[in-house]
């Protein structure tokens, strides 16, 4: 079964960047680590005028792209999954980070970058610890931008 860790916070809080160098460090440890994030106003995977894109936009309930090195699927969806049956996918991973999905995701550390968050408080919920460039009154272990080693450590040894 995987640990699962939620990452939430403000847009331009950091939450991307954080997560994409713990996957670093998890991946450099050994462990195979898995990324789940919210798009909340949607995404494009694929490139315009590529033939999987024109399977997509034709019409196809799914389109799966394979290369030498990864596997791409495509789904249309009718309504999002619950996170939870997003998880149920990635049980052969060691570690699952997940980026958003605040009233869904627990346990969840908050990424908060003082700059640009004046005034918006936090989102709402529960954390088990924080990553911030300021001190935060939140009774909870606190990290720096420059503690994601120490930040990976505690994640692993969170129950």
């Amino acid at each position: 079964m995987s640990k699962i860790m939620g990452f939430v916070g403000y847009s331009d809080s950091g939450k991307t960047t954080v997560i994409s160098k713990l996957i670093r460090i998890f991946s450099r440890r050994g462990l195979k680590a898995a990324a789940v994030k919210h798009a909340s106003h949607g995404y494009q995977i694929d490139t315009p005028g590529k033939d999987s894109y024109q399977h997509f936009q034709a019409g196809a309930a799914k389109v799966v792209l394979i290369g030498p090195d990864a596997m791409t699927t495509h789904q249309r969806l009718t309504s999002i999954p619950p996170l939870q049956e997003v998880l149920q996918g990635l049980e052969d991973q060691d570690i699952v980070l997940v980026e958003g999905f605040k009233q869904e995701v627990n346990p969840k550390i908050l990424v908060y970058r003082a700059e640009g968050q004046k005034n918006q408080g936090f989102p709402p919920g529960e954390y088990v610890a924080m990553i911030s460039d300021s001190q935060l009154p939140l009774p909870v272990p606190s990290f720096t931008f420059d503690e994601l080693e120490k930040l990976a450590d505690f994640i692993l040894q969170h129950q």
